[in-house]
C-alpha cells in the first residue's frame, strides 16, 4: 500500500512495477524477495514533484525481515489485526522518488510456513484507488511478475489473466494488478 504523503498530485506521473520471487532453502525454509521499482517522470510544480509515499507491505503474521534497501530510514515492524485470523505483519517506511527519476525498494524476509509437498498460495491485493487510468493507452494497472524456485521440486500454477513459464524448477508469471491476483504453486502430482 503506498500512501502519498507530499503535497501534489504526483500520483497521476508516478508509476510502479512489482516483482516477487521465493525461493526454498536447502533448509526447506521459504525465503521470498519484494522488488517496488518506482518511475517519478514529473515536473516540479503543482501538481507534480517529488513523490513521497508511505510504503506498507503486508506478509503473512510472523514473517521476518532478513534485509531491506531503498527506505529513507529502516522500515518498521508492526502486526496488524492481531488475534484475528486476518493477522498480518506489516513493514512500513518512507520512500522517497525526486522529479524525473528511479526509486527500488527491496525487501527479503523469511516466510514462517515450509511447504513439505503442498501447494503455495499467494494473494496480492490491488491498491484501492489505483484504477486504470484513461489517457494512458499503454497502462493496465502496475505491472507485476511473480516467480517461484525449488530445486527440489517441479511445480505447476498460476494466476488468472497472467503467462506463467515453467523452466525446470522456475515456476515465471507476468500480469498486472488491474485486479486482486491469486497464485497457487503445487507440486506435479497433487
Amino acid at each position: 500500500v503506498d500512501s502519498n504523503i507530499g503535497i501534489n498530485k504526483v500520483n497521476f506521473f508516478a508509476t510502479r512495477s512489482v516483482s516477487y520471487t521465493v525461493d526454498r532453502t536447502e533448509d526447506n525454509e521459504l525465503i521470498a524477495k519484494v522488488e517496488i521499482n518506482y518511475n517519478n517522470p514529473s515536473n516540479w510544480g503543482w501538481p507534480g514533484g517529488a513523490y513521497i509515499s508511505y510504503l506498507r507491505v503486508y506478509v503473512p503474521s510472523g514473517s521476518e525481515l532478513i534485509s531491506e534497501q531503498g527506505f529513507l530510514q529502516k522500515p518498521g515492524t508492526a502486526t496488524e489485526y492481531a488475534g484475528q485470523a486476518k493477522e498480518k505483519t506489516v513493514f512500513a517506511g518512507v520512500v522517497k522518488v525526486d522529479i524525473k527519476s528511479r526509486q527500488t525498494v527491496r525487501l527479503s524476509y523469511r516466510l514462517p510456513v515450509s511447504l513439505e509437498g503442498q501447494e503455495y498460495r499467494l494473494t496480492v491485493q490491488k491498491q484501492a484507488g489505483t484504477p486504470t487510468l484513461p489517457g494512458r493507452p499503454d497502462y493496465r494497472g502496475e505491472a507485476f511478475t511473480f516467480s517461484f524456485s525449488d530445486e527440489q521440486n517441479i511445480y505447476d500454477g498460476g494466476a488468472g489473466d497472467g503467462t506463467c513459464a515453467i523452466d525446470g524448477s522456475l515456476l515465471t508469471c507476468a500480469t498486472d494488478l488491474s485486479v486482486d491476483r491469486i497464485f497457487t504453486v503445487a507440486p506435479r502430482g497433487i
